[in-house]
């Protein structure tokens, strides 16, 4: 269970902040300083794809796939 801010963020190992997104998939957590990602709720298949080329994220938050979840109302 991720516990998470009002703002879509939670702690990150290295003491960083992890910034979260969603899609109607599930949500991906990604700490942009040491590059450490959470995903849950994607196929393992997209799960596989994402550990084995972690720069698909940053493409799917540019092409709008992922949608920052701090954009929900009430978070």
């Amino acid at each position: 269970c991720i516990i998470m801010s009002n703002e879509g963020k939670i702690p990150c190992e290295c003491g960083e902040t992890m910034y979260g997104y969603y899609s109607n998939a599930g949500t991906v957590f990604m700490c942009y300083t040491c590059g450490k990602f959470n995903c849950e709720g994607f196929s393992k298949r997209v799960k596989k794809s994402l550990e084995r080329e972690p720069t698909l994220i940053l493409q799917l938050i540019e092409d709008g796939n992922l949608k920052p979840l701090s954009d929900i109302t009430g978070i």
